[in-house]
């Protein structure tokens, strides 16, 4: 119907052959006037963060998180159907690539190697406290050029904020590695 090849959707999907899929599950398909400017991860340095390569899977991840930017923001879900919190959208991003993390940025914060923020990689994941608690209460994706993408309560969606200025700059806590 969409001129779409079953490996061409699974690659743009992170599904393997094998993979289940269920009604209302979202499927992204590649449009050629869209595919640019939805998938971008800058690798050029800028004066708040040295770039450094990141490895494929981390890379992969980057572009591929941005293909849910707009999805809607849904408190305890971790489904793109419903919408994704914070620690969802992470936790079913890295599912797909068969790492298993907890369901919490919180906890999230304990697992992978961490970064400096000087050394930060796209791919890697950003944490932060976004209230008066003591714990880490939000998480995100780094897309290189001092850029997240994550599921924004404020903004109702999933988003892309800047590292280096605004809410988030003040807010950030540190950085974990998941691939190396």
């Amino acid at each position: 119907m969409h001129g779409v090849s079953v490996e061409s959707l699974c690659a743009l999907n992170n599904l393997s052959k094998d993979s289940i899929i269920h009604p209302g599950d979202k499927l992204f398909i590649r449009k050629p006037s869209m595919q640019s400017a939805k998938t971008h991860v800058s690798r050029k340095p800028n004066q708040s963060t040295h770039q450094a390569t990141p490895n494929s899977k981390q890379l992969d991840l980057a572009i591929t998180a941005q293909r849910y930017i707009g999805v809607r923001y849904r408190y305890a879900s971790s489904l793109p159907s419903r919408g994704f919190d914070c620690s969802g959208f992470v936790y079913y991003l890295l599912q797909r690539y068969g790492v298993t993390v907890p369901r919490t940025a919180s906890a999230m914060f304990k697992i992978g190697k961490p970064v400096k923020r000087s050394e930060l990689r796209a791919g890697d994941l950003v944490f932060f406290k976004t209230t008066s608690r003591k714990r880490i209460t939000h998480v995100g994706i780094y897309i290189g050029d001092g850029k997240f993408v994550h599921a924004s309560s404020a903004k109702g969606r999933v988003t892309v904020s800047s590292l280096v200025t605004g809410y988030y700059a003040n807010r950030y806590v540190g950085a974990r590695r998941i691939f190396e």
